[in-house]
């Protein structure tokens, strides 16, 4: 964030693990991409769906989807140095979740695209 941005933060934020731009539609994607295993048990599904709610876990940290809307809504608040950096003028900033298999997270999807969009590895061809 730093190096996109050209500027220091209040925190380390983390970074974007893939910045992608289409200079002709003016897209730019943000993307945090997560390898999340199978698991068989209950207890082992509710523990995965819980690292992505979008919240302060109980130790108050923040949980993976919310440490990547964090990033967003800093790199989308910063719009002209984002387009300095991907040499496009007005730039339509997209925050993207991959994950490698859909396992457990197929199920928790229809709460979550509405904040931020969805995609599997396999299907990134698409987007």
């Amino acid at each position: 964030m730093t190096k996109l941005l050209r500027k220091g933060f209040d925190q380390n934020y983390g970074d974007v693990d893939v910045l992608a731009w289409n200079k002709v539609g003016g897209r730019v994607l943000l993307m945090e991409c997560k390898d999340v295993q199978h698991r068989k048990i209950e207890g082992e599904i509710a523990e995965q769906l819980a690292d992505f709610r979008g919240e302060l876990k109980s130790d108050g940290k923040p949980d993976h989807l919310l440490r990547h809307l964090r990033r967003i809504e800093i790199i989308t608040a910063h719009p002209n140095e984002v387009a300095r950096y991907v040499s496009i003028d007005a730039p339509k900033i997209e925050g993207h979740l991959v994950f490698r298999h859909p396992v457990p997270m197929k199920f928790a999807w229809q709460r979550m695209e509405s904040r931020i969009a969805l995609n599997l590895l396999d299907d990134l061809g698409s987007v």
